[in-house]
């Protein structure tokens, strides 16, 4: 029989498997209500603002430009200012009770269980490796049912890079001993999963809900997890 070509796979954990919107969105739902009702009737620009803030500062923090911290409290400021409520306190206090709400949430993304089940039975080695802080990503993976899938969570608080950072990867490869050429990276996002992945060296599949263009190569593109079948 023909050896098969990977054997190691890497999962982004953020909108790759654990439904990010969804679970984000039903905490943002609940501490509105908490916070500000005056808002309740806005949550949909909320949700909006809260998505382009937060997707730009986690660019920022991927980048080094702010640290963990700030980027708890500051998404959230970011949002009230655009409803024109300047309250620092606030937004720590809001950033604080959604980090500690948000990770107990427990939805996957569509098709994720069949998935994993395939690839288990298929004995393929498997691993989490994300940008999400430690104690978070095993809140999230532990509650939703995802960790027995992993044999590791590689998070950028334990290597100390960031994807797309090549040593990100290089960590992770170097610890489970495994081979660049028979390794799969998986993920939503093309700058952090997919180009870095491509830049150390690993081939991907870029998990493309969105359909965006991503600006560099890559090995496999799906819509649906369901067709990673296909693919291994």
């Amino acid at each position: 029989m023909a050896q098969r070509k990977y054997n190691w796979l890497f999962f982004d954990l953020d909108g790759t498997l654990w439904d990010f919107d969804s679970n984000s969105e039903y905490t943002l739902h609940i501490l509105l209500q908490q916070f500000a009702p005056n808002l309740v009737a806005r949550e949909q620009e909320f949700l909006d603002a809260y998505r382009k803030y937060n997707d730009f500062l986690w660019v920022e923090y991927g980048a080094g430009r702010i640290s963990k911290e700030e980027l708890r409290w500051k998404r959230f400021y970011e949002v009230f200012l655009q409803f024109e409520i300047d309250d620092k306190s606030l937004a720590v206090d809001f950033g604080e009770k959604y980090i500690s709400l948000s990770p107990y949430q427990t939805r996957v993304v569509e098709h994720s269980f069949d998935v994993l089940d395939y690839l288990k039975s298929k004995g393929y080695h498997m691993y989490l490796l994300t940008n999400g802080f430690t104690e978070i990503q095993h809140i999230k993976t532990t509650q939703s049912g995802l960790a027995p899938y992993f044999e590791k969570v590689f998070t950028s608080d334990e290597s100390g890079y960031k994807k797309p950072h090549k040593l990100a990867f290089d960590y992770a490869i170097k610890y489970v001993n495994a081979r660049k050429r028979e390794s799969l990276m998986i993920g939503d996002e093309w700058p952090t999963d997919i180009l870095g992945a491509h830049q150390a060296g690993i081939d991907q599949v870029y998990f493309n809900t969105r359909n965006q263009v991503a600006d560099c190569p890559v090995t496999y593109e799906i819509k649906s997890l369901l067709e990673l079948k296909e693919i291994l």
